[in-house]
């Protein structure tokens, strides 16, 4: 493939970014046994000139038309100071263009969070989400402190400072083998220990350094058992506001997109060139699954496709070892396309999990595709077609 192919592939899609992910410092002050990034133990802190390279980078790409979703991810963001994000803020209304509308995301353990972050996150108009994995026996199971101890009560404390100053967040739980069994007691913490409206599951994942998952092919069952329970006491809620599952939400949108025979074409976020953009604290930049910044594999050195601080998009697209990956990454897609009935509701799985489950970007199923698309399409499907019925 030549870097013309390359190039027009990329650019048939006008404007893709969807996420510019900035890692403020790959430090996290907690140590969960499934993190996936290999330098948390590094307290070195981005820079302003990194800062300003990637908005600059994303104006002259020309990769987001009017609005520009600015997420701060990878490590623990709040281990940074209000004074650089302060200062971040500045120089980031300095030097974007007024036509762009700018939002700021967080996601955050907690643990950090005191009267004074939450005036600036509120000030500031952040959106931000919570790591929180259930009750405490479940929560430090695996969200532990460099010492083994457990995070759950400074997570809840940081939980009730938010909550108290009126900000309004999201929970993102990290669904292990353990947690299949408690469908019940997740719920009713959710419910009526935190009392939070929005929350998302993602699973334990085989990424970087963390090689091996509770959730396996022999998982089935459990998970099967779990969604079912969990998604029949949502329905069966009658307090208001009812509890808003990601999974389930975005799940059945697209279910009903295919039963009223909506044409309309299907892009994974993930795998899709710059619809994320991840730049790191020293300005490396890369784009698809934003696990990929920081790892390795064996058939690639490094997933750092440039710098903000030197490079342009056309460098970017140009680079060999950019061109490589989105050659598997297409090939890949294809293969989900050609092989798999789920396609419509996912187009074509995230790379990063294709690419350490199976070892190559050219590959299909994975375990997060047949729990997160498949097996949920199914038990979503069947709660539908339960409720017609009813």
């Amino acid at each position: 493939m030549n870097a013309s192919s390359s190039q027009n592939d990329f650019l048939c899609s006008s404007h893709p970014l969807q996420l510019l992910i900035l890692q403020a410092t790959p430090f996290c002050n907690i140590n969960c046994r499934y993190c996936y990034l290999p330098d948390r133990s590094v307290t070195d802190r981005m820079s302003m000139e990194v800062v300003e390279a990637a908005l600059r980078f994303v104006m002259e790409g020309d990769l987001s038309e009017k609005e520009l979703a600015i997420v701060w991810h990878a490590g623990e963001p709040l281990a940074a100071p209000i004074s650089f994000y302060k200062e971040a803020i500045n120089v980031i209304s300095n030097v974007i263009d007024q036509r762009y509308k700018v939002s700021h995301s967080v996601q955050t353990n907690a643990t950090t969070i005191n009267q004074k972050w939450c005036d600036f996150l509120k000030k500031n108009n952040f959106k931000v989400g919570v790591s929180l994995d259930g009750p405490e026996f479940l929560h430090d199971s695996n969200r532990i402190t460099r010492s083994g101890k457990g995070t759950f009560d400074w997570t809840m404390r940081g939980i009730r400072l938010l909550q108290n100053s009126g900000i309004d967040f999201h929970v993102i739980i990290v669904l292990t083998l353990s947690t299949l069994s408690y469908a019940e007691e997740l719920f009713l913490f959710l419910k009526e220990d935190v009392g939070i409206e929005r929350i998302g599951f993602n699973i334990e994942e085989r990424e970087g350094p963390h090689k091996e998952s509770s959730i396996t092919v022999h998982s089935e069952k459990a998970f099967r058992d779990f969604i079912d329970r969990f998604m029949t006491l949502v329905q069966d809620d009658e307090s208001e506001p009812r509890l808003d599952v990601r999974e389930f939400s975005e799940m059945e949108k697209n279910l009903n997109f295919l039963s009223e025979n909506i044409d309309r074409k299907v892009r994974g976020q993930e795998n899709t060139p710059f619809s994320i953009l991840t730049v790191d604290w020293k300005g490396n930049l890369s784009t698809f699954s934003p696990e990929l910044i920081g790892n390795t594999g064996q058939k690639y050195e490094n997933f750092i496709f440039g710098n903000v601080l030197n490079d342009q998009l056309e460098d970017v697209l140009q680079r060999p070892n950019f061109q490589e990956v989105w050659k598997e990454v297409r090939t890949g897609i294809a293969m989900c396309k050609s092989q798999c009935q789920y396609f419509s509701v996912c187009g074509g799985g995230a790379p990063s999990n294709k690419y350490y489950e199976n070892g190559t970007f050219a590959s299909t199923q994975t375990l997060n595709c047949r729990y997160k698309v498949q097996l949920l399409a199914e038990q979503v499907l069947n709660q539908m077609e339960g409720s017609q019925i009813a």
